[in-house]
């Protein structure tokens, strides 16, 4: 269990270290503290909303194309607008951008609760975070949804 300590500690050190060119050494914390404090908002906000679908819609929007296939200007064409007066798509993309921004960013800073991100329903990259997940030798039982 010690090592298994001491591993994740090291990937989490070098993990910042990968962000040392990005970010200036003094606010990388605080920056993605503050990234972190902004997703949970963000995701609490779209799961209200989510929830709300028949299982007919949600299961449609589950066979779309995943995350990685959608452009940028598609992402970005979502409009600034209250989460709930967003179209469906929209709000099923914005969730799939949420949950894997916030898986990635406990990875960074908070890498104990990955696993309850992962036990909880959550709309995360699948092929994403699998990749993640195994390159890290995670538990079989974490797996995100």
């Amino acid at each position: 269990m010690r090592w298994h300590y001491a591993a994740r500690r090291h990937q989490a050190r070098q993990d910042s270290d990968a962000l040392a060119p990005i970010f200036p050494a003094a606010n990388t914390k605080a920056s993605l503290e503050s990234l972190l404090h902004y997703l949970s908002d963000r995701r609490q906000k779209v799961l209200g909303v989510l929830p709300n679908l028949p299982p007919s819609t949600i299961a449609t929007l589950e066979a779309s194309p995943p995350l990685s296939s959608v452009t940028k200007e598609d992402l970005f064409s979502i409009p600034p607008e209250p989460i709930p007066d967003l179209e469906v798509e929209q709000v099923y993309r914005l969730a799939q951008v949420v949950d894997t921004a916030l898986f990635k960013t406990y990875l960074l800073i908070r890498p104990t609760l990955v696993g309850s991100l992962c036990r909880l329903a959550n709309y995360c990259e699948v092929a994403e975070v699998e990749g993640v997940l195994k390159e890290r030798k995670v538990r079989s039982d974490v797996t995100c949804n």
